[in-house]
């Protein structure tokens, strides 16, 4: 998403990523959170809470130990 913040001469354009739960979840279960976040540390992003809650809840799930 890319939008103007300010009006005029002075206005500044921003960029806002918006990730999608198929980056953030491939990231997460490859345990790189780290090199996205330094792919991105520049930038605006966002994502929705119900996202949130699904990458947590599959953190939690993996720490789980089985058999």
């Amino acid at each position: 998403m890319v939008g103007f913040a300010g009006a005029g001469a002075g206005a500044v354009l921003v960029l806002v990523l918006v990730l999608d739960p198929m980056v953030l979840s491939h990231f997460t279960i490859a345990d790189r959170l780290d090199v996205l976040q330094n792919l991105l540390i520049d930038a605006d992003c966002r994502t929705t809470q119900v996202v949130i809650k699904e990458l947590r809840a599959g953190a939690r799930a993996s720490t789980v130990p089985t058999g």
